[in-house]
């Protein structure tokens, strides 16, 4: 990819989307063999020249600052990525709107970054906001509002609230048995987190009767 990278820049210029990819392409795999630093030093390259040649409001541009914004939270400097998410987040609601996929993926990304932050009020308030618009897109059985469901159950249960976390988690369980089968990774997974719930409430006939259902799984 560095080879890519260094013919692509020579021969085209480092401006052209063909070398730009290149350098996101070698940033992200950067990124995955964890040397973020260096992941971050190449995505700011790329999202200085996309605003450059593209300008701020391209989708391009956008996927290069929410790409920086992850490696910031790679790095836990989460004040940093909540600014640029903040970023995205605003651009995407005025290109797209703000029931676009892409849209409410930047605003999921925004909440949990404020759940990484511990400010879990605001988080439950922007994931009320992800959960019903996913409602109004998708509707309530879709995987991504279900996934949605999840997360606003989670972050009432570090809020404290677990009767509020349980009574979500049921839905969300019953809800992946009929879309995706009991069997799904997805379906057992909230399974084993309802009788952990349970388990914090000291619904001990509850946690047995959802620990039986797991130990039928595959």
């Amino acid at each position: 990819l560095e080879k890519v990278y260094a013919l692509s820049g020579k021969t085209l210029g480092e401006e052209h989307p063909d070398t730009l990819r290149a350098m996101n392409n070698l940033a992200g795999t950067y990124g995955d063999l964890g040397d973020y630093k260096k992941a971050l030093e190449l995505q700011e390259n790329v999202y200085a020249l996309r605003c450059k040649t593209l300008g701020e409001e391209h989708p391009d541009t956008l996927r290069a600052l929410n790409n920086l914004a992850y490696t910031y939270s790679e790095l836990g400097d989460y004040k940093k990525a909540l600014e640029l998410q903040e970023k995205v987040y605003a651009l995407r609601c005025k290109v797209l709107g703000e029931e676009h996929p892409n849209t409410l993926r930047a605003l999921n990304n925004l909440a949990c970054t404020y759940g990484e932050l511990g400010d879990h009020k605001k988080e439950l308030e922007l994931q009320k906001k992800v959960y019903a618009l996913y409602c109004k897109v998708l509707s309530e059985e879709f995987p991504d509002t279900l996934t949605a469901l999840s997360n606003l159950a989670c972050t009432y249960g570090e809020l404290g609230d677990h009767k509020k976390d349980l009574e979500l988690k049921e839905t969300v369980y019953e809800l992946r048995c009929k879309v995706l089968g009991e069997d799904h990774p997805d379906t057992i997974l909230v399974l084993e987190d309802l009788v952990g719930v349970c388990l914090k409430r000291c619904k001990l006939k509850k946690a047995w009767y959802y620990f039986k259902k797991l130990l039928k799984t595959p």
